[in-house]
């Protein structure tokens, strides 16, 4: 069966149904191998351009400070010498945003060749491959981790891992797309974030913290919100 539902998505035939757990108020699909999704990341791909582009667009600007000053809020870490990182970075939107705020910031990601433009736009920046992020014994005061958990397919243990990299005393920032948004609500089909392969889980306010205290953090505040990039984002669909 598995196989046959990689050669049908493969085709473009179909799309496995997507799960819901009422209990826990999250949907998923269906996990596919770690080579499909290998084999579909790479046929994706994303230019040396767009991720320039994305980088060092305004509606990413803003909404990096908007949820950095959230965080500020809600914590007092974000200092001029505290040691940050940004796993997942990518375009390094997020990344170029913390280097404003304090000059120890580490960009994480598969490969240096996702993120090596980010070394044009900002030398002070630490890029890392994600490999060696996870293997070295650095703790970091904050992590965050944008938009990834609903990638992943063992999300879970991606969460006791990131546990095992914040400092006693630490704080995690976790963004994901919220699955009781109101367009997820109206045109579930047409919205933009429900993709499979790339998008395995669907997290709401409680599924998402659930994920979080299982994998042993105590959640501080947990909030939904629209960011500027989502209007340019979502509005594709329509």
């Amino acid at each position: 069966i598995k196989n046959l539902i990689k050669k049908l998505t493969s085709l473009g035939i179909r799309t496995p149904n997507l799960y819901y757990d009422k209990k826990n108020d999250f949907g998923f699909y269906p996990r596919p191998s770690e080579e499909f999704i290998a084999k579909y990341y790479a046929a994706l791909g994303k230019s040396h351009s767009d991720s320039l582009q994305m980088s060092q667009s305004i509606s990413m600007a803003m909404t990096a400070d908007e949820m950095i000053n959230w965080v500020e809020k809600q914590t007092s870490v974000i200092k001029a010498d505290s040691h940050v990182v940004d796993v997942g970075a990518g375009s390094g939107w997020m990344a170029l945003a913390l280097i404003n705020r304090t000059k120890n910031v580490v960009a994480a990601d598969l490969a240096i060749t996702d993120i090596e433009h980010i070394r044009g736009l900002n030398d002070k920046i630490v890029l890392e491959i994600m490999e060696n992020f996870w293997n070295s014994k650095q703790k970091f005061d904050l992590v965050f981790a944008i938009d990834m958990v609903e990638h992943l397919s063992k999300p879970l243990t991606f969460v006791q891992n990131l546990n095992k990299k914040v400092r006693k005393g630490g704080y995690v920032f976790i963004s994901v797309p919220n699955f009781n948004s109101y367009f997820s609500k109206v045109h579930l089909g047409m919205h933009p974030y429900v993709s499979y392969p790339a998008h395995l889980n669907y997290f709401t306010v409680k599924s998402l913290s659930n994920l979080l205290l299982e994998g042993g953090f105590k959640v501080i505040s947990c909030k939904t919100m629209t960011s500027p990039n989502e209007f340019e984002y979502v509005s594709r669909a329509y």
